[in-house]
């Protein structure tokens, strides 16, 4: 408690008295502030149960194997095969004999040897093989190093390392081959992203410009040891010397005694077998994984004494599954916004301030802070916009929804959705196609489908969403930072300013008044001790 002089007046019970009133303004704008903090809090949790449905599970939902019937079952040889039944799997058994896997061209240099390593820059390669170690100064003629791959002309920097050399190869797709390097034997390896007979790998010396030096630059399959001789070494024809070569081989498959790509058969190309191990037949796609035991004699009769044999079953219950979950999520998110859209606002009931809160129990808090949370999004655009486009894609598509046992509730209900699993499983049977064209789409018409359509509406409410409460796009998590630039961030600063400068005014008018006060006092004394003074006067 401040007394001042001898007037026995409570000057901080004063001065806090008077600054109440002059707290009011600030403590409505701290409110005000609160209640959009609030509103953003809750954006953000709408915002992650929209990402996800929209990021996670309408993804998974959307995929071919979730909606997919059929299901592909191999006996026999099971670690041959590896098979996958597609929705347009047509029910015929297959017996499959692998005479031989698809491989890739390769060539690969008969290794510089351990040493070297992937950071390693070109000049260093260089300097560490002709001239005994990278310690040595090298003196280049030129500083420049070049290679043709398939057509495709690449010329590197002797500062550029192992690794860039290899990342540009790679990144190229007209090149079509992949490159890499073992830093334990020191190999440098081709190989051509075609697999099979049609994936070819061709090597040259590009006719580039000459480098400052005046000289041509070196070709790297030298310096990196692919060629013979360390020179630029070439062939009578034209063609590189290379160490080691893999001519890439077609897979010879028998399925039910016939041969894939056959060359007797009309129109077939010349080519035996299929360039790929991973192929689809009957609608069963196939992914060989080894080699079976096969035989063919003078008549073309194949016998194996260990085939693969693979059959296709029907299984609702799989795409059941995937709908069920789908309604479930989707059902949730109806129910979410919906009562985020009618729940009661209880505008008698503001944020508590710091002095409210000192006066109240910790229990009387919580049941103030939860209806003064109640309602913050009551009626809320972008909630009832997304509501409309949701509602709004299941309407349109709601004759075929119903013929598969998918139906809305009562007009109360939202438009929730309600399946009757023996109708589905039913429909699933007559027609499985259309379920997947209902919901995926077709191939040529993506689009079409429901998943699709629900994704494009919960990606524009993310963009909303964004743009206002400046939660993130990319992420589900209700830790995530909001982004300043939004129209509810620059709002909160906007508050944040004025509430600063709002303070700072009362911490002057505050210091001003005890100011006042003091001045008051110090009058005072001196009236006191004038009329004392003349008093002992009187009395003399």
């Amino acid at each position: 408690m401040r007394i001042s002089g001898s007037s026995g007046i409570d000057v901080d019970s004063l001065v806090k008295s008077m600054m109440t009133a002059r707290k009011v303004p600030l403590d409505t704008l701290s409110q005000k502030r609160q209640v959009m903090q609030w509103q953003r809090e809750s954006y953000r949790e709408i915002n992650s149960k929209v990402y996800d449905l929209h990021t996670v599970k309408l993804k998974q939902y959307n995929l071919s194997s979730s909606m997919n019937n059929n299901k592909a079952v191999v006996t026999g040889n099971t670690t041959a095969v590896k098979a996958e039944a597609t929705a347009e799997a047509n029910g015929v058994p297959m017996e499959v004999s692998v005479q031989q896997l698809a491989t890739s061209t390769t060539i690969k240099t008969t290794g510089l040897g351990f040493g070297y390593k992937n950071t390693d820059t070109l000049a260093y390669v260089d300097a560490k093989r002709h001239s005994g170690g990278p310690s040595e100064t090298v003196n280049y003629i030129n500083n420049k190093y070049a290679v043709t791959i398939n057509g495709v002309d690449f010329q590197f920097d002797q500062s550029e390392s192992v690794s860039a050399i290899l990342s540009k190869i790679n990144a190229n797709t007209t090149a079509n081959v992949k490159a890499s390097f073992d830093e334990v034997s020191g190999k440098f390896a081709l190989s051509s992203k075609t697999s099979g007979e049609e994936g070819v790998i061709t090597l040259g010396h590009p006719a580039v410009g000459e480098t400052e030096a005046g000289n041509p630059p070196k070709n790297i399959m030298s310096l990196l040891n692919l060629f013979n001789k360390e020179s630029d070494a070439l062939n009578p024809d034209g063609s590189p010397q290379l160490d080691e070569t893999g001519k890439g081989q077609n897979a010879i498959v028998y399925i039910n005694g016939e041969m894939l790509n056959a060359p007797t058969i009309p129109g077939k190309p010349v080519i035996v077998g299929i360039s790929s191990n991973t192929f689809t037949v009957n609608g069963v796609t196939l992914t060989l994984l080894g080699k079976t035991s096969p035989t063919v004699d003078a008549a073309g009769k194949v016998t194996d004494t260990n085939p693969i044999n693979i059959t296709t079953q029907n299984d609702p219950d799989k795409t059941l599954d995937t709908i069920k979950s789908f309604i479930n999520d989707y059902n949730e998110l109806l129910k979410l916004f919906s009562n985020k859209v009618g729940e009661e606002k209880y505008r008698k009931f503001p944020p508590l301030t710091d002095e409210q809160k000192k006066a109240m129990t910790e229990s009387d808090i919580k049941l103030w802070d939860e209806k003064a949370k109640s309602g913050l999004l009551k009626n809320d655009a972008i909630l009832q916009s997304t509501l409309a486009s949701l509602r709004s894609v299941m309407v349109e598509k709601l004759g075929d929804l119903s013929s598969l046992g998918i139906t809305t509730g009562q007009y109360f209900e939202n438009g929730k959705l309600y399946l009757d699993e023996t109708k589905f499983k039913d429909a699933l049977q007559k027609d499985p196609k259309k379920a997947i064209e209902l919901f995926q789409g077709t191939d040529s018409t993506q689009k079409s489908g429901i998943f699709t359509k629900l994704s494009t509406t919960l990606n524009d409410t993310l963009n909303k969403l964004v743009d206002k409460a400046g939660t993130s796009k990319f992420s589900g998590e209700l830790t995530s930072i909001f982004k300043e630039e939004s129209v509810m961030g620059k709002q909160l600063k906007a508050y944040d300013k004025n509430i600063l400068q709002m303070q700072n005014r009362l911490v002057d008018l505050e210091s001003r008044y005890y100011k006042q006060f003091t001045a008051m006092e110090t009058a005072m004394n001196k009236y006191n001790s004038q009329s004392a003074s003349l008093n002992s006067f009187f009395q003399s």
